[in-house]
């Protein structure tokens, strides 16, 4: 068992010595994905869970994945385009086919 894994298993034990004030180590903090406060002795800590350390990961990966969005001008059609590749060219496979059948002629 891990040292995070017995503080989540064991919080009234850790509540009960932050407020008796026997040990010092022992900190309150609030959860930063789901708000919750919780007892832990490591000040590193930021989450009450796993579930809640795995959901914030979740989303500063999806935020990582929309801010590499960026816009481009199909060369066919000339409509502005958002793509996850910095390379795009064509705003839509009908688009792309087109420019392959104009230079294949």
């Amino acid at each position: 068992m891990s040292n995070a894994q017995w503080e989540y298993e064991n919080q009234d034990f850790l509540r009960a010595r932050y407020e008796d004030k026997k040990w010092y180590t022992v900190r309150k903090h609030v959860c930063l994905e789901c708000g919750k406060e919780y007892y832990t002795i490591c000040n590193f800590r930021k989450y009450c869970s796993d579930a809640c350390c795995a959901e914030a990961e979740r989303k500063r990966t999806e935020e990582r994945k929309l801010a590499h969005h960026s816009e481009h001008i199909c060369k066919v059609c000339g409509k502005i385009f958002s793509s996850k590749r910095t390379d795009a060219q064509y705003c839509s496979n009908g688009c792309r086919q087109k420019s392959y059948r104009a230079e294949k002629r």
